[in-house]
């Protein structure tokens, strides 16, 4: 099985400095591709690292990641991609672990995750994530997908500036796509909890969901989400 793995970015070199060589440690340089999809207004230094780590860079037109996504996976011809945040680590058997999903049968599927700081309340929220629920399928689970089934489902929506990543899974469910949440958990940062706080985080996470499952406009959710939180 070949294997690609599509980051978008946005200003993330520190992220991926740590990122990139984890990768390809763990990963056949000849058999996994990894595209990273720089937003049109980062402005660090994030291709030459990609020139170094052998990764394919790619500067966007967009700086949304439902477009930068797409984009990313029109560079694939892998028989599966792997969307990743850049300050998510997915777990080290992530190669085999995907080709053993699609092996069984599963066209999709989903790491559970852990968080980077071993504080009680965020161990409340990953503990959940090993379970399928309507809250699977957010982009820190790094959501994998065969490329045929990427395809025919149309990928992302671009409409979407926030919550692409469970608008796409919602559709998938609905179209009863095979999937499945691999128990192997994949690492997350702390980040926006620290920049925030447990109780504010989870409090419009909450609330944006509710507003999605409305089917309050895509803008709607984004301006809530982005007055009431900062994300880094």
């Amino acid at each position: 099985m070949t294997l690609d793995i599509v980051i978008p970015a946005l200003n993330e070199h520190e992220n991926l400095k740590k990122l990139l060589p984890f990768l390809r440690e763990h990963s056949n340089e000849h058999s996994t591709n990894i595209i990273v999809v720089d937003a049109k207004n980062s402005n660090d230094n994030t291709e030459t690292l990609c020139h170094d780590w052998k990764c394919v860079y790619r500067k966007s037109q967009h700086c949304q990641r439902a477009s930068q996504l797409n984009e990313g996976a029109t560079l694939s011809s892998a028989d599966s991609i792997m969307f990743l945040h850049a300050d998510v680590f997915p777990p080290q058997s992530f190669v085999q672990d995907i080709e053993n999903c699609h092996i069984t049968g599963k066209d999709c599927g989903m790491f559970s995750y852990r968080f980077d700081k071993p504080r009680f309340l965020l161990k409340v929220n990953q503990y959940f994530t090993k379970f399928d629920s309507s809250l699977s399928g957010g982009g820190d689970q790094c959501f994998f997908i065969l490329k045929s089934a990427f395809d025919k489902h149309n990928g992302f929506n671009e409409n979407f500036c926030l919550m692409e990543d469970f608008e796409l899974f919602r559709r998938l469910k609905k179209e009863k796509v095979s999937y499945k949440i691999v128990n192997s958990p994949a690492t997350v940062s702390a980040r926006k909890y620290e920049n925030n706080s447990w109780l504010r985080v989870n409090l419009v996470n909450f609330l944006t969901f509710q507003k999605f499952k409305k089917s309050v406009p895509p803008e709607e959710l984004s301006r809530f989400y982005k007055k009431w939180l900062n994300p880094f």
